[in-house]
């Protein structure tokens, strides 16, 4: 796998990672508001929670459709 590539699967894997763990905080927030609201120091309320939540969809399948695509290419590579 070329430099380029690599560099360029590491970023999708990270930001994968970061959108993912986005989601599951933000559908915590949807779901135990009050608690999360708490623990963010009230950034995250079920409102700004329930917009992220919403936002991040396509990104999120983009980004994992990307994920898979990486890997696929570098077990395709390592043969």
């Amino acid at each position: 796998m070329g430099r380029c590539l690599r560099i360029v699967s590491t970023i999708i894997h990270w930001l994968f990672l970061a959108v993912t763990v986005t989601l599951i905080v933000s559908g915590l927030g949807i779901s135990y508001s009050r608690q999360v609201e708490y623990l963010t120091l009230g950034f995250l309320n079920k409102a700004v929670s329930f917009k992220i939540h919403n936002t991040l969809w396509i990104p999120f399948l983009i980004l994992l459709i990307a994920h898979i695509t990486f890997i696929i290419i570098k077990k395709r590579n390592k043969k």
